[in-house]
């Protein structure tokens, strides 16, 4: 059973280059995820500290792609963790007046 009343702290910072071209650093902590067995705890409550950079570009107005490079910098219960997240971001929005 994961216990979902810790806490998750993210912050991102970001920087435009241009209208299409921006960068980011983000970091985030999070606690808690321990499991139980039985009614037993399992002692693997986690408390991770971790970091990412990234660049994104907007191709049209409506479509945008980013890549993320993350890893855990402080991991309690000997966490390790490398992230690389490529994503293609379809935006919709109805401007229309009625």
């Amino acid at each position: 059973v994961s216990q979902s009343r810790y806490p998750l702290l993210e912050s991102h910072l970001s920087h435009n280059f241009n209208k299409k071209f921006w960068s980011s650093v983000s970091l985030r902590y999070r606690q808690g995820g321990e499991t139980e067995a039985d009614g037993k705890a399992d002692d693997n409550e986690m408390q991770i500290l971790g970091a990412a950079v990234g660049l994104g570009y907007q191709i049209l107005p409506f479509l945008g792609v980013n890549a993320d490079y993350g890893q855990i910098l402080y991991g309690y219960n000997d966490a390790e963790s490398d992230m690389l997240r490529v994503a293609l971001v379809v935006s919709y929005a109805n401007l229309k007046k009625k």
